[in-house]
């Protein structure tokens, strides 16, 4: 995403407009908040969903790129929130649910 934008010339000296369609704002300010300030949000107060859409954020900012060795927040929190997901638990009634799930978002 990011070196789509570069690559196109729209760099971070003019003020830009990103419309992210069915992005959760909540999610999004969370993980601002944790990549730039690392503030951990409050993951024993979220609610399944919210875990969910937290995990959708941090998966559509995460770096894939094999050669990127630095540290990626996004990714980080992602895994942070698939661990929380998993340890939470899981039944009959919503294993399904959850694999489908997992392999959309590539977890």
């Amino acid at each position: 995403f990011w070196s789509m934008m570069h690559a196109n010339g729209i760099g971070t000296t003019r003020p830009i407009s990103i419309h992210l369609q069915d992005t959760d704002p909540t999610a999004l300010r969370r993980l601002l908040r944790f990549v730039y300030g690392g503030d951990h949000p409050n993951y024993d107060k979220m609610s399944r969903g919210e875990m969910r859409d937290l995990l959708v954020v941090a998966e559509l900012f995460t770096c894939n790129d094999k050669s990127c060795t630095s540290r990626c927040a996004c990714k980080e929190m992602k895994l942070i929130v698939e661990r929380i997901i998993i340890s939470s638990g899981f039944g009959a009634d919503n294993v399904c649910d959850l694999l489908h799930f997992a392999h959309l978002k590539n977890c």
